[in-house]
């Protein structure tokens, strides 16, 4: 009878991690296998600025620390949060190549987006990806009236495109 029971409750921790795992994969904006390599957009966010503030608690004192950061005039902050695994792939993922394109043609590159972590968020690694899981957040500074947001990478084996959604 013990065995029985430790059977079934093995069963429905496998059923609800199956779930929690489904669920996520579920919420994705777009999720496939591109070139070896195994890349989810899981979130996209289009900012003017941003801003977090912190508070220390000291010994015998409170201080606040407030982190603003700003598009540049005219401009917007497009966010995405970004799995990426590798899958069999030879290649690896240098962030240079990777390109945002709007649908009036103009391309963005990446920015140096190391306010992401001073936000509070989880920031991708500015390193070539060449194994393993990486997960985290990139920025690109984009028109602040860009649409139709695409983003690609040119594998040698293929192409990765991926049209953007954006969340409100």
């Amino acid at each position: 009878m013990k065995k029985l029971l430790k059977a079934l409750a093995a069963c429905a921790l496998c059923a609800a991690l199956m779930a929690v795992c489904c669920a996520e994969a579920a919420d994705a904006l777009y999720d496939a296998t591109v070139a070896g390599w195994h890349i989810t957009v899981e979130n996209v966010m289009l900012r003017q600025s941003m801003q977090n503030v912190t508070v220390e608690l000291g010994y015998t004192d409170v201080s606040t620390d407030e982190v603003v950061q700003t598009a540049a005039e005219g401009m917007q902050y497009c966010l995405v949060k970004l799995r990426i695994e590798k899958a069999g792939s030879k290649e690896k993922i240098e962030w240079d190549k990777l390109q945002l394109t709007d649908g009036s043609g103009s391309a963005y590159a990446r920015i140096e987006d190391n306010f992401i972590e001073e936000m509070g968020m989880k920031r991708m690694p500015g390193t070539a990806l060449n194994f393993g899981v990486s997960e985290g957040w990139i920025a690109f500074e984009i028109d602040e009236n860009a649409q139709d947001l695409t983003l690609s990478y040119p594998f040698e084996a293929e192409a990765f495109t991926c049209p953007l959604e954006v969340e409100e």
